[in-house]
């Protein structure tokens, strides 16, 4: 069962998206020069987030020999996050609000974490990886 340990940089990432997204915190104000920052933000943290699975999940899959499909599970994860923060903060939070936008950012960062991961695994950073 060590071989979950490769699982545990994405949780911790997972929880401390959790208390950023879901936190008592109000959301921090954006630099008006730079446009869509919000969008950014979630677009990138969500593409963190999707690719510390995959890596985690691909390691654990070749630890244990067990047959999944990683990329579903971390996509599964990442976009159920995202959607349900969104709705959390749309629903319980008055000092943040549920943005359609930001759940679109969300999605397209957990495509994107998954497509860098399979692309950089193909790449010279396939030793590190």
């Amino acid at each position: 069962m060590s071989f979950y340990k490769y699982l545990i940089p994405a949780f911790l990432w997972h929880l401390i998206l959790f208390y950023l997204l879901l936190g008592r915190i109000p959301a921090p104000e954006t630099d008006a020069r730079i446009p869509f920052f919000d969008k950014i933000a979630h677009f990138c943290v969500f593409a963190l987030l999707v690719f510390l699975y995959k890596w985690g999940f691909q390691k654990v899959k070749f630890q244990s020999g067990k047959n999944m499909n990683s990329s579903l599970w971390a996509l599964f994860i990442g976009i159920s996050f995202g959607g349900l923060t969104e709705i959390l903060q749309g629903i319980f939070f008055e000092y943040r609000s549920g943005d359609i936008a930001d759940f679109i950012a969300n999605v397209f960062g957990c495509i994107i974490g998954v497509v860098s991961y399979n692309f950089l695994k193909k790449t010279y950073f396939v030793r590190f990886l």
